[in-house]
């Protein structure tokens, strides 16, 4: 429910329709501190609401990543007000500044967006090391570069070892390989639905995504961009596979991913960077933590990694699809507190993605934990935060 207390400010615009203005309120937003842009309230913060067809929201994507230098991915919600949607776009400062919108430069000023002249890009590359002798460095290429040629993430369905249903060739900066190479894995994946008696039915994803995400990424950071051979993900009936060119980097081995205090080593120290400060990783050491931790949730799902040849090979496989929240709740509800405990300000949204369900799935635990009193929403919902109740 958007709050009619809501205003514009430093971090939120509203739009009554997705124009040109939108993308220069993103724009502003990752040229300043970030931001959320609510398409569908007018300048008083009344729902108008807006019409959303299938293809809408990634034509939206689209409209903004092919008018934006470097390309901006947003993420998107659908909010349900009054009968109405509203479309909220929320953008992260950009590490790399500034970011154009057809060859034009805006900040966020208050509440509304300025012009600037452009500042020396440059400048932000050389703060990230991402300039040497006054030239791009590959990592730089990598990230952000329009035109890639180094390497390629070669991703398909498989109904057998040699039996392929369809497959696709990705060549993007590195940022936008991610959301492509995640939404054609989302297309394959299967969903069941459970209805528990509430309004909502629950759907749950084959493979929770927010390790399927972790493991590209990681794929994405680690591999060795100096070998000709491409990333490869196949998609099997119970099974994913990534495999990635380069070995285990430095003193790392297979032992030590399967506890959860190993040391990160990388060869690609920039880029990690880079997708650090974008917040698409958290801290180095922690991704293969968390994807067991998401897979706990999918009782028969057994996680393997090995290396092979000159490559790294990756697993998820089941044996049985998982269709019933009932095993986990209790887990769930144990995860939730946990990474309350850890972050008393965590959104719903960051729930939904750390522990791999829906956030409407996230929204009903959390209703049920405050209907049992075992925790307190103390202050708004965007500045406040969550009290565990002893």
């Amino acid at each position: 429910m958007i709050s009619s207390l809501l205003l514009e400010n430093e971090t939120i615009e509203f739009k009554t329709s997705f124009q040109k203005e939108v993308i220069i309120s993103i724009v502003a937003f990752a040229n300043t501190k970030g931001g959320k842009v609510f398409v569908g309230l007018d300048d008083d913060a009344n729902v108008i609401g807006m019409p959303i067809e299938s293809e809408t929201i990634q034509n939206y994507i689209n409209q903004i990543k092919s008018s934006t230098e470097p390309s901006l991915i947003v993420d998107v919600q659908i909010e349900k007000t009054e009968g109405k949607s509203v479309l909220i776009l929320s953008i992260d400062e950009f590490p790399v500044k500034p970011v154009g919108y057809k060859g034009k430069y805006f900040k966020r000023v208050n509440d509304s967006e300025r012009f600037v002249l452009s500042d020396n890009i440059d400048d932000s590359l050389a703060k990230l090391n991402l300039l040497k002798e006054n030239k791009p460095t590959h990592a730089a290429m990598l990230l952000f570069a329009k035109e890639q040629n180094i390497y390629n993430i070669h991703v398909g369905r498989f109904k057998t070892a040699s039996t392929i249903i369809d497959d696709k060739m990705i060549r993007e900066t590195l940022y936008e390989a991610v959301e492509k190479t995640m939404r054609y894995i989302i297309s394959w994946m299967k969903v069941a639905f459970e209805f528990t008696g509430e309004i909502q039915r629950t759907e749950i994803m084959e493979y929770p995504i927010s390790a399927i995400r972790e493991l590209v990424i990681n794929a994405v950071i680690h591999r060795d961009y100096t070998s000709p051979i491409d990333t490869q993900i196949k998609i099997f009936d119970q099974h994913i596979s990534i495999f990635n060119p380069g070995t285990l980097y430095g003193d790392i081995t297979i032992d030590k991913l399967k506890t959860d205090t190993y040391q990160a080593q990388t060869r690609n120290k920039l880029i990690a960077e880079a997708f650090y400060l974008t917040k698409d990783i958290e801290k180095y050491g922690s991704g293969y933590t968390r994807v067991r931790k998401e897979l706990e949730q999918y009782p028969t799902m057994k996680f393997n990694y090995e290396e092979m040849g000159n490559g790294y090979l990756v697993t998820v496989a089941y044996e049985t699809q998982k269709t019933t929240t009932q095993e986990t709740k209790v887990s769930t509800r144990e995860l939730i507190i946990q990474y309350i405990k850890d972050n008393s300000k965590i959104t719903r949204d960051e729930l939904a993605l750390k522990i791999g369900i829906s956030a409407n799935a996230i929204k009903q635990q959390l209703a049920k934990l405050k209907e049992e009193k075992l925790l307190t929403r103390v202050g708004s919902t965007k500045a406040g935060y969550w009290r565990i109740n002893d």
